[in-house]
């Protein structure tokens, strides 16, 4: 501690600038809890204890015991706002209550303790925003590696050492001490399948206040639970002799249409926040992913080993393919992907994200079962990068990260935009795909790649485009080298430029983003007289409508 602070604690009375002398500048909540400690007891405020408040249930939860029981249960928080009892003195960051210093003793000095938490308040959102900070490059560093040991998954084709390898990733991933995987079994039951710690006797007693048990709920909603250990106590039933549990982190083991089980972690090393909550998401996401792929291969035993390989991850990709449309206004979007084989490397997505239209195209090396099933971890990593980064290029960096770290010899080409229809403007990044071609104002541009493909170095250099103008009756086309290559009779491709002017003509007459598809497939395979597609061919086109109206 500096030699002035230690002389302050030593003065008589206490001013606020004695108080912001301790407290101002700590860069650590350990450091901080330490100089708190110090200063309530040279006010005779001992013992004593810190409170942070969760708005969702509008309840004090205990962070800090000083100098008595750690132990305590969640208070409520609305009368103690109201009108605070004698002993508690709220803590304010800009005019918002975030927290409470209770003081347990009668006799001690209440106008310097008020002093204390006058300035607690913001000392401790300014120590906060420090370790988040700290923690989000944790964090980063964390995803990275979960995503690649996550990404791995896909490879295994038997249940039981794709379970444990799932627990043991997700244990790794949050430092639980404990914890399951359920499997529904063939009667729709969930099954006590991998566990580390629990058994069936604590996940049957593990139970909600209705009595059901915890893990049935939880797949039946379909959301995660995570609950420290005095909400725990609060909202659920637990009796077990001789176990004590001081966190849980539930979560559904969901596909699209299919419910397979529950991922059940307790008793964290420190506690289960939202990070862990996000991270484990991810995996669970890729899992399922990796369980969906397993079952359908175990479901066709019986056959050509490659025909069934083949029509499994056929059966994968489709699910991939977004089937709701964004209700964006002013903005039509379609895509088509047909397949050289029965398998492809060709993937397209979109979603909307804060009011704003999100799309991607990508082309992976190769067709067949490979590519399908590096097609299938991309679409994973690329589902949670683009909900979760602070934008495009960050998105594209982090599915490189993972994709390189997979070590497969594959990587993937992809092109990236993010639609604004209130600004009408929209970026882009590339990844050495093909230029995105443009129609803006009656004129054609081409945009080109601004970074080298995902999976080749360790990282991509893929840099974010400034916002470009939008206006009425525009139309971007995103597409893969399959359709420019497809070649007639003689061997000649149709290239760039014809499916250009397929482009200008579909614009001319007004069409909208599904039609305008149709036109360029339509003059590709008349230019090809009907032969074969010699590459997967992916088109995805946003045309922008007048304003006022919505989606076509």
């Amino acid at each position: 501690m500096p030699e002035q602070v230690a002389e302050m604690l030593g003065w008589d009375g206490m001013t606020l600038a004695q108080v912001a002398d301790a407290l101002v500048g700590v860069e650590s909540s350990q450091m901080l809890l330490h100089r708190v400690e110090q200063l309530l007891a040279r006010v005779g405020a001992h013992p004593a204890r810190l409170w942070l408040i969760e708005t969702t249930s509008m309840v004090f939860y205990p962070v800090a015991a000083i100098g008595c029981e750690s132990e305590a249960e969640d208070l409520p928080a609305e009368d103690i706002l109201l009108d605070p009892p004698p002993g508690c003195h709220l803590l304010y960051h800009q005019g918002d209550p975030i927290g409470l210093l209770s003081i347990t003793t009668a006799d001690y000095d209440r106008s310097a303790v008020g002093l204390i938490a006058a300035l607690l308040g913001p000392t401790l959102m300014g120590v906060n925003n420090h370790e988040q900070t700290l923690r989000e490059l944790r964090h980063m560093h964390l995803q990275s590696e979960r995503l690649i040991a996550a990404g791995r998954l896909l490879q295994h084709l038997d249940i039981e050492v794709l379970l444990t390898e799932i627990m043991q990733c997700i244990l790794e991933t949050v430092q639980a001490d404990v914890g399951a995987i359920l499997i529904l079994n063939s009667a729709g039951d969930l099954e006590e399948t991998v566990s580390w710690g629990l058994n069936s006797s604590h996940i049957d007693a593990l139970r909600t206040r209705s009595g059901e048990r915890l893990v049935d709920a939880v797949l039946e909603s379909g959301q995660n639970l995570r609950l420290h250990a005095g909400r725990l106590r609060q909202e659920l039933r637990f009796d077990h002799e001789g176990v004590t549990l001081t966190g849980i982190l539930a979560l559904p083991l969901i596909s699209s249409d299919r419910r397979h089980g529950v991922v059940l972690l307790a008793n964290p090393q420190n506690r289960f926040t939202k990070d862990d909550e996000r991270l484990v998401t991810v995996v669970c996401d890729m899992a399922t992913i990796a369980l969906d792929n397993l079952l359908l291969v175990q479901a066709q035993v019986e056959g050509e080993r490659i025909r069934r390989d083949m029509e499994v991850a056929r059966q994968v990709q489709a699910r991939m393919q977004p089937d709701a449309m964004p209700n964006v206004p002013r903005l039509s979007i379609s895509g088509m992907s047909v397949a050289s084989e029965e398998t492809g490397g060709d993937y397209y997505t979109w979603m909307e994200r804060d009011g704003r239209l999100v799309a991607m195209i990508g082309d992976v090396t190769g067709h067949g079962l490979g590519a399908a099933l590096f097609t299938t971890a991309a679409h994973a990593m690329v589902q949670y990068q683009f909900r979760n980064s602070r934008n495009l290029a960050h998105a594209l960096e982090a599915l490189n990260q993972g994709l390189y770290h997979m070590r497969s010899g594959r990587f993937m080409t992809c092109a990236a935009v993010e639609v604004d229809p209130q600004a009408m403007t929209f970026t882009y990044a590339s990844a050495g795909h093909n230029p995105l071609a443009l129609i803006h104002g009656g004129e054609l541009q081409w945009l080109h790649s601004s970074g080298t493909p995902l999976g080749i170095l360790p990282s991509s250099q893929v840099k974010e485009s400034a916002a470009l103008p939008l206006s009425a009756g525009d139309i971007l086309l995103l597409y893969t080298d399959g359709i420019t290559e497809a070649f007639n009779d003689d061997g000649d491709w149709w290239g760039e430029d014809a499916m250009a002017e397929s482009l200008k003509s579909a614009h001319r007459q007004g069409l909208p983003a599904a039609a305008t598809i149709e036109r360029l497939m339509t003059d590709m395979r008349t230019y090809a007289g009907g032969k074969a597609l010699g590459d997967d061919v992916t088109l995805l086109a946003i045309s922008v409508s007048e304003e006022g109206a919505g989606p076509p």
